[in-house]
């Protein structure tokens, strides 16, 4: 199976990445994959340190094994859209060493009130509506 094109959704927390994924998904397009990226799992801001150096490094390396994994194609798919909080640069990067030919990335974004409304709301994370945050989001 020739490798699939890879369409990563990223954004800040709350800018309706996930929403927007599951869409694509529930409409069963032919070919079409949904991944999500912190399926794998989250680990803590100090285990990232601990394990990979910085939280920055633990997502490159996640980055580096989806990617890895949708180059291997076992869904047999022909687009392999993922939902993640990851930079364009990782996404690349992987792409490139994994021999994917057609990588992109589309940034998700909405008005700051928006997003904090959702992490303090339904999402129940406010802890993630903060400055930080804010700054990556801009």
């Amino acid at each position: 199976m020739p490798a699939p094109a890879i369409l990563v959704v990223t954004g800040a927390s709350g800018a309706g990445k996930t929403a927007a994924v599951r869409a694509l998904e529930a409409r069963g397009l032919p070919g079409v994959r949904c991944y999500y990226f912190d399926a794998i799992g989250v680990p803590s801001i100090d285990d990232m340190h601990r394990e990979f150096g910085s939280p920055e490094r633990w997502q490159a390396v996640t980055t580096q094994q989806w990617v890895e994994y949708f180059a291997a194609n076992p869904d047999a798919a022909e687009l392999c859209v993922l939902d993640g909080q990851t930079r364009p640069t990782f996404v690349r990067r992987a792409a490139q060493c994994a021999g994917i030919r057609v990588a992109r990335v589309v940034l998700l974004d909405c008005a700051p009130a928006a997003r904090h409304a959702r992490l303090t709301g339904p999402r129940d994370q406010p802890g993630l509506s903060n400055p930080q945050m804010d700054c990556w989001a801009a």
